[in-house]
Order: structure tokens, then C-alpha cells, then sequence
């Protein structure tokens, strides 16, 4: 499946054990997705292709990682994370889209997928100070999931694990 980008929005809660190690979690809105390979090959009368129908996956998630972080620095801080995280499907929009047909949109196929997703986050990202208890921070991160949220089967067509690569940007207040 080619890549696709999306929509991530959320709040974090981060308790520090010390000034190196502390442990975060960020529930979080996220799209995920990506065009499938055509999977229909259209027809004519007399068995000629003239056309294929390609489906565009669109999930839409609650997603909760939870990250043990390590960070250096005094005044501009560097960090590195890595933990689990858990998903929950809210919906999927699927858009079916071919040669010579009108696109359709099918927003019933969340039956098609398991409703939870558990897999493994990494992040590296830097965190500068803007004013008193409030900092910009730029992350870097990845999701890659563990199983199949397909129900269909486990074959190469119907193997479905999310991976997403993103850049977040934040705003922290520190109480």
C-alpha cells in the first residue's frame, strides 16, 4: 500500500522521574491510510481491459502511545522515546476510484477491521524554550504495528499492519 498523508491531533501528559527520564503519553486524533493496488480490472463486451478500480484506505483512530523518554541538554533539550501503542478504529472511508466510473465513497467498511491496533512507537525531537514554563518542540516519529487489523484473512492482499512516519509539532506548558 503507497503512503498517504493525515491529520494528527492530540494532548500529551508527561511525568518526569528526573531531569533525564520521564514517561509520556499523548492521546491523539490520527488518519492513516494509503492507496491500495488496483484490485478490479474492468471489461468490455468482448473481454478487452479498459480500466482498473483502485481503492484509497482511509482510518480514522484514537491512538494512545505511552513512551519512556530520555532527554539531554540544559536549555535547548534532545530526546529520544520508545514504547507501546494502543488504537482504537473509529471509522474507515474507503474511495473507490477507476477509469471511466465516477468515484464512490464507502464508509460502512470498518467491519472489515479489527477495532484495536497495538503496536511499537520511536521518537527523537528537540524542545527550545520560548518563554518562562513554555516550550516549541519538533519530534520526529514512527508507528509500526504489530498485527493484521484485517478481518477478511491473512493473505498478501488482505494483510493490513499501520506504519506511519510523522513530524509533530508542540507547544508545552510546564506546570
Amino acid at each position: 500500500m503507497k503512503f498517504k498523508p493525515g491529520l494528527t491531533a492530540g494532548v500529551s501528559f508527561q511525568y518526569n522521574f528526573n531531569p533525564r527520564l520521564s514517561l509520556l503519553a499523548t492521546l491523539s486524533y490520527q488518519e492513516k491510510g494509503g492507496k491500495a493496488p488496483p484490485v478490479i480490472v474492468i471489461l468490455d463486451s468482448i473481454g478487452t481491459s479498459t480500466g482498473g478500480v483502485t481503492p484509497f484506505l482511509n482510518y480514522y483512530y484514537l491512538t494512545l502511545p505511552v513512551l519512556l523518554q530520555y532527554t539531554i541538554g540544559k536549555k535547548v533539550k534532545y530526546h529520544i522515546a520508545a514504547g507501546p501503542y494502543f488504537s482504537y478504529l473509529l471509522a474507515r472511508k474507503d474511495i473507490i476510484r477507476g477509469d471511466n466510473i465516477d468515484p464512490m465513497t464507502l464508509s460502512k467498511s470498518r467491519d472489515l477491521d479489527q477495532p484495536i491496533d497495538l503496536g511499537g512507537t520511536i521518537a527523537i525531537g528537540i524542545s527550545i524554550p520560548i518563554r518562562k514554563n513554555v516550550t516549541f518542540s519538533v519530534d520526529g516519529r514512527s508507528d509500526i504495528g504489530f498485527y493484521n487489523t484485517c478481518k477478511i484473512g491473512n493473505d498478501e492482499i488482505h494483510t493490513i499492519k499501520n506504519r506511519t512516519i510523522g513530524l509533530i509539532l508542540g507547544v508545552q506548558y510546564n506546570l
